[in-house]
């Protein structure tokens, strides 16, 4: 499903726990914006030079940026209340979503894709998915950023899209031009 789908509401997201992942049909080529969409958390400025956003680019990886939800306190949050905080990050609110930022510097984000994967402990199933694409590409994915420890700025490091996906209640080979180049398996929910 695209972000659009779901922020039209035309598609449903699981509010299980879980994993999700952020990622564009076509890899490349890119567009950045000089500006972000996204909101002005605690008053911090979610834009970055477009130089930082070039680094980071993984040229020919598909996923994005890959997020956890876990069920929270009382058990309710899970991946809907989660994507819910980055969408509405993504459309300027100064909402608690700052991991995966870069995405909202992308021209064309509606058109990106979101799937995601219910799983008991999303801490541990993230941390494998983002050991799976480090190994494929040498890096980390596209919106991943580890902050730099003296204030400066965000320091880019560099998954890879699963080629099963369960989509509309069937799986299907994705990228089918490129499933052959690829070896991440995990089936993922997009609908």
């Amino acid at each position: 499903m695209s972000i659009g789908d779901v922020r039209l509401q035309r598609a449903t997201v699981s509010g299980l726990p879980g994993v999700y992942v952020i990622y564009r049909e076509i890899p490349d080529p890119v567009e950045f914006l000089d500006k972000s969409t996204g909101g002005w958390f605690k008053g911090r400025n979610p834009s970055v030079p477009i130089e930082t956003l070039e680094a980071a680019w993984v040229h020919d990886a598909h996923v994005l940026y890959v997020g956890k939800a876990d069920a929270g306190q009382s058990g309710r949050r899970g991946i809907r209340a989660r994507f819910d905080e980055y969408l509405r990050f993504g459309m300027g609110q100064p909402t608690g979503h700052w991991g995966g930022r870069y995405v909202w510097q992308l021209a064309g984000t509606d058109e990106l894709m979101i799937c995601f994967k219910p799983c008991t402990d999303p801490r541990d199933e993230e941390t494998r998915l983002l050991g799976l694409f480090r190994a494929e590409h040498g890096s980390l994915p596209f919106a991943i950023y580890v902050p730099d420890l003296s204030g400066h700025e965000d320091i880019p490091h560099k998954i890879r899209i699963p080629h099963e996906f369960v989509r509309y209640g069937r799986i299907v080979s994705y990228p089918p031009t490129h499933a052959a180049n690829l070896s991440f398996t995990d089936s993922f929910s997009v609908t």
